[in-house]
């Protein structure tokens, strides 16, 4: 409210610079505002059983491929935000997309918030067998080890992020998200060195059973 305040006094060519400032910090209030009414609507609607799906069928491969490069045209921070996928495999698959777009745009948003600059995100697509493993990698500053335990826990933020902003609640809603598309999310993370979060889903749809995924292990 104060940045669109002032703006208001810099009429001239002079405050070109000034006004431009209070912009961008008005669409960073916004873009953070926006985001914690979604994971507090999001995290409502999962509680009460009211979110539905609507599954389709898409190539994998060219949604996230997409959906990443949206991203890193619309991310505020420089760097890297890469995908790529085994591209011999064939990733036709029955899935919802909007919930699986969520999934994707959290925790992109986590690898780039808790990065420092300049950021290097990796997008990895692969399969095997009857399931897709969708990674999101970054050299950020990683989870303590005393924390991991409660990550997906709702409101739970650890320790070493309390100075940047957020509700807790996102992961909590990815897991929530993978387990309705049928799959699961897992993740490895060193305090200092990085994380990389994996969502494992059948190919076949939400309603395939969940016997024999597979979770990726410590490179």
């Amino acid at each position: 409210l104060s940045s669109a305040s002032l703006i208001g006094r810099y009429n001239d060519e002079a405050g070109q610079a000034k006004r431009l400032k209070h912009i961008d910090r008005i669409h960073s209030a916004v873009h953070s505002l926006t985001g914690l009414l979604e994971d507090f609507l999001s995290a409502g609607r999962l509680e009460e059983g009211k979110v539905q799906m609507h599954l389709q069928e898409a190539n994998l491969e060219e949604k996230l491929r997409v959906w990443t490069t949206e991203f890193r045209e619309t991310t505020w921070k420089g760097g890297e935000i890469l995908f790529s996928s085994s591209g011999e495999t064939d990733f036709q698959m029955i899935t919802d997309l909007r919930i699986l777009h969520n999934i994707l745009l959290n925790l992109l948003s986590n690898a780039v918030k808790y990065s420092n600059e300049p950021i290097a995100v990796q997008v990895q697509l692969s399969r095997r067998d009857a399931v897709v493993l969708i990674s999101v990698s970054d050299k950020g500053m990683g989870i303590p080890e005393k924390d991991q335990e409660h990550l997906f826990e709702r409101f739970f933020r650890a320790t070493n992020v309390t100075n940047i902003q957020g509700t807790g609640l996102g992961l909590h809603i990815v897991r929530e998200y993978a387990e309705l598309l049928g799959g699961t999310l897992s993740f490895i993370s060193k305090q200092g060195l990085g994380s990389t979060f994996t969502v494992i889903l059948p190919i076949t749809g939400a309603e395939s059973p969940h016997t024999g995924l597979i979770h990726p292990q410590m490179a």
